[in-house]
């Protein structure tokens, strides 16, 4: 009986092990199975892009106002009475209009004086040229000396001096009557009016201001860190805050030198050679200025990925058509991705969708190649 439960123990020890034996040759079996599917798994189709450096625009945005490119005090040439003032603030005046006059009485006199010194001085110098006829003729016929001729020409050559010197006063003083109307020198607009009529004005005493309408301008404040990116001679577009439908083209005409104490900041000048006549002086205009960016690469933001909390990059081997993933320092976002600052090179080649189904080393297919950019390939 003993044996016989011996013999009952061995053979369920046996069964057992044979039922582990063929449990392991299953699982064996299906581990190899599952490798071999994946061995035979096609290489996985991915978008991609090409990292590429890339300089685009920046467009800064200042608020301004519009102001005449030249604004002049103007006054007349000679003092007197203010007579008459033609303009007030607001008008608009055409280039050669009469602005205001000075009572011309004395500088008529003036001229008058100076005319009768023209005509004593061509008197003077007729009788001077008789006496050298006469002594030229007597110098000929020896009744008078050497001397006497000489004195006489010397008389002609002072007489004639004295004329010239006479008709150019005359044309000063006649200059200075006409001095007694002032005139726009340019068409504009009078923005102010600084002396009224029976005041008595001196030479260049500003009597109105006038500001050129020909060539208007914007004035905007640029912060000392934003200097750096513009230039003379930039393109800029103004838009009246009033209606933004209004807007002209121009270039940045001047920037100061120095800094504002008080706000420091930098004063910009852009020229607006053509203004639409609805920007009027004093309004309020926002200003565009495109900057080129500094040279960057960028990826899109599909491409992202996270391995211990670090970003990565999947990036493809062009020679094995691989990808293995690379740890990236990304900076802030743009338009049309993210900014990567470190850790990739110009021309390596980024997966841009799919990155959550890659592994190491997994082979890929590009789905559409396509010219080198930072565009997607598709």
């Amino acid at each position: 009986m003993r044996i016989f439960l011996l013999m009952s123990e061995k053979k369920q020890k046996l069964s057992s092990l044979s039922r582990l034996a063929l449990i392991g040759a299953a699982a064996l079996a299906v581990a190899g199975c599952k490798e071999e599917a994946r061995q035979a798994e096609p290489p996985r189709a991915v978008k991609t892009t090409v990292a590429q450096y890339s300089s685009p625009a920046r467009v800064l945005r200042y608020s301004g106002v519009i102001r005449p490119r030249i604004e002049s005090a103007l006054g007349f040439r000679v003092s007197g009475k203010l007579m008459e003032r033609l303009v007030n603030t607001g008008d608009r005046v055409e280039q050669g209009q009469v602005l205001a006059r000075i009572d011309p009485v004395d500088l008529k006199l003036a001229e008058a004086a100076q005319q009768a010194n023209v005509d004593a001085a061509k008197t003077r110098l007729a009788v001077a040229k008789s006496a050298l006829e006469r002594s030229k003729r007597l110098l000929a016929s020896n009744f008078t000396s050497q001397a006497a001729y000489d004195s006489a020409k010397l008389e002609v050559d002072s007489a004639q001096g004295a004329l010239e010197a006479a008709e150019a006063q005359l044309r000063q003083n006649a200059n200075q009557v006409s001095y007694a109307e002032l005139r726009a020198n340019a068409a504009g607009v009078i923005t102010a009016v600084n002396a009224e009529p029976g005041q008595v004005v001196s030479t260049g005493q500003a009597v109105v201001t006038m500001a050129e309408t020909e060539e208007v301008e914007v004035a905007v404040a640029v912060p000392e860190n934003e200097l750096a990116s513009i230039r003379v001679g930039a393109p800029a577009t103004a838009t009246l805050w009033a209606d933004a439908s209004v807007s002209a083209e121009g270039r940045i005409r001047e920037i100061a030198g120095a800094a504002d104490s008080a706000t420091r900041t930098y004063a910009v000048r852009i020229g607006l050679p053509s203004p639409p006549p609805q920007m009027r002086l004093g309004m309020t205009a926002a200003v565009l200025l495109k900057t080129p960016a500094k040279p960057e690469l960028k990826a899109p933001l599909t491409a992202l990925a996270q391995i211990d909390g670090k970003p990565v990059l999947w990036i493809v081997d062009p020679a094995t058509n691989t990808v293995a993933p690379r740890e990236v320092t990304l900076g802030d976002l743009a338009d049309d991705g993210v900014r990567v600052l470190s850790n990739l090179t110009e021309g390596e080649i980024i997966v841009s969708a799919g990155v959550q189904f890659l592994t190491p080393g997994q082979q890929v297919r590009i789905a559409a190649p396509s010219n080198p950019s930072i565009a997607e390939r598709r």
